[in-house]
C-alpha cells in the first residue's frame, strides 16, 4: 500500500515564505535607513554650502573675520 503525503508541498511552501517575507522586509527597510541617513547628510552639506555663499571674502582678507552679508 502506498501512502501519499497530500499537502506537503503547502506546508513546504508556507515555511519558506515564513522566512523569506520577514527577510525581505528586513532589507527594505535598511536600504530605507540607508538612503535617509545618505539624504539627511546631502541636506546638511547643501545648507552649508548655502551658508558659506554669503560668505564676506574681503572682509576676511582685510581684518581676518568671518562674517556673513547681512
Amino acid at each position: 500500500m502506498k501512502k501519499q503525503a497530500r499537502g506537503s508541498i503547502t506546508v513546504f511552501i508556507c515555511i519558506v515564505l515564513v522566512v523569506v517575507i520577514p527577510l525581505c522586509f528586513i532589507i527594505v527597510d535598511l536600504t530605507r535607513y540607508s538612503m535617509a541617513k545618505k539624504q539627511a547628510k546631502t541636506a546638511v552639506k547643501t545648507c552649508v554650502e548655502s551658508m558659506l555663499a554669503a560668505y564676506d571674502r574681503p572682509l576676511r582678507d582685510q581684518y581676518g573675520l568671518f562674517a556673513l552679508y547681512p
